[in-house]
Formats: structure tokens, sequence, C-alpha cells
């Protein structure tokens, strides 16, 4: 879970990674759809009590509120993680640093993420009690890293935003 923040007037970007084990309150709803009460529990499980991947994202969006304060937060945006594959492929691979030694990468090498190894640099996660952190650093990587990639390209060829958002539209709920 990220929240991304832009502010308006400079244009600056910034990603607050929200680890899925931060315990919040959120809202429960029964199978039917039905308010249930509020639970504590990890953020990530807020997911699952949606009928849907809408439903479920709304739920997410308001613990993180909830999280923080009641902060308002417009909009969002859920993905599978097939559609960092799929993004890969389509801009030519993301090179990044490994950031760690995660099989089968080096920590200090540099590594030309596509398809499947993408996938598994910012999915996998080991069993120490840090382990989820440092993922979310693995993921923040590859999210600024793709974000330039694919603005450069965008940039240079406008058509790309399309092919990019087309690309991605199967995986993705906003």
């Amino acid at each position: 879970i990220f929240l991304v923040s832009l502010d308006t007037k400079t244009k600056a970007v910034k990603i607050v990674p929200i680890s899925r084990e931060t315990m919040v309150d959120f809202d429960r709803f029964s199978v039917d759809g039905q308010y249930a009460g509020i639970k504590n529990g990890q953020i990530c499980l807020s997911y699952a009590y949606g009928n849907d991947a809408k439903s479920g994202s709304e739920n997410v969006k308001s613990a993180v509120s909830r999280l923080l304060c009641g902060v308002n937060i417009n909009s969002f945006v859920t993905v599978d993680l097939r559609v960092i594959w799929a993004l890969t492929e389509a801009v030519g691979g993301v090179e990044v640093t490994s950031l760690e030694t995660v099989e089968p990468f080096v920590k200090g090498e540099k590594v030309m993420l596509k398809g499947r190894q993408a996938v598994w640099y910012v999915q996998r996660r080991g069993t120490d009690v840090d382990a989820n952190n440092r993922r979310q650093a693995r993921q923040k990587q590859f999210l600024k890293a793709f974000a330039s990639k694919a603005g450069n390209k965008i940039v240079s060829d406008f058509t790309k935003l399309i092919k990019y958002y087309n690309t991605a539209k199967p995986y993705f709920t906003s």
C-alpha cells in the first residue's frame, strides 16, 4: 500500500509506503455487502471485506484515511501484480541496483528487470521481522525507476501514454 501525494504548485511527488502489517480499524461487511461493524487488524485484511476489487479498494482507502487521522484521499488505484510484468515489458525493462540479496538478485548489482523478474523483485519477502520493510523499499525503488523511464518515453512520444494505459487497464481498478 502506497500513499502518493502530489503538490500541485511545485509538482513534487511524495510516495509514502504503508506496511501491510500496520494495525488499524477498518470496516467489516457481510458477504452480501451489509455493514457489520469495525474490526481492528492488519490493514491488508481490509481489502478482503469488499465484495469486489472496487469495494475492497474503497475499504483500504478508508482504513488509510483513518490511520492518517482523517486525511482526505481523493482517489485510489489498485493493481494486480501482473501489471508489473506487462508494463516492464512495454517500456523495455526497468533498471535498478538491487537493494539486497534476494535470490536471484545480489545486493549492489545493477539489474534490468522485465516480466517475471520484475514481479519477483517487488513481491519477494523473507520471513524475518523486517522483511516487509525491505520489500517496500524495493517496491518504492521500482516505482520511481519505472515512472522515470515511462515518463521519459511519454515525453518523447505522447502516444506511449495510450499504449501504457491500454497495457495496464486489464489489471487495475480505480
